[in-house]
């Protein structure tokens, strides 16, 4: 059975990737082939590294790699992947916030 999806649930942004397929001309017939592989390359990097930096309970650079894939995400028209993105991103904030007012609590 398959259910529709939302608009809110798609993978790929419909918008954004007809944008990206508009820059094909004439004289750069696979540049939105190009785009896409750097997409999916630089994705599939940044989801590697954040799997080591989670082993390694480095929230600082989890953080930073969260906001680039962010970024990544939302340039190419992946909402999902950008929300989910943010969230793990406001989840070492919160964390790294904490630790501070830890710190500063056992230092006073």
């Amino acid at each position: 059975m398959n259910n529709p999806v939302s608009p809110e649930e798609t993978f790929v942004d419909s918008l954004t990737l007809n944008h990206w397929k508009s820059l094909n001309t004439q004289q750069n017939a696979g540049g939105w082939l190009e785009l896409r592989d750097y997409f999916l390359e630089h994705s599939a990097q940044l989801l590697q590294e954040i799997g080591l930096v989670c082993t390694l309970n480095d929230n600082t650079e989890l953080e930073k790699l969260a906001h680039q894939l962010k970024g990544t995400a939302v340039s190419f028209g992946t909402p999902q992947l950008a929300k989910l993105s943010e969230l793990v991103q406001a989840q070492c904030e919160c964390q790294l916030h904490n630790k501070m007012l830890i710190l500063g609590h056992v230092i006073n």
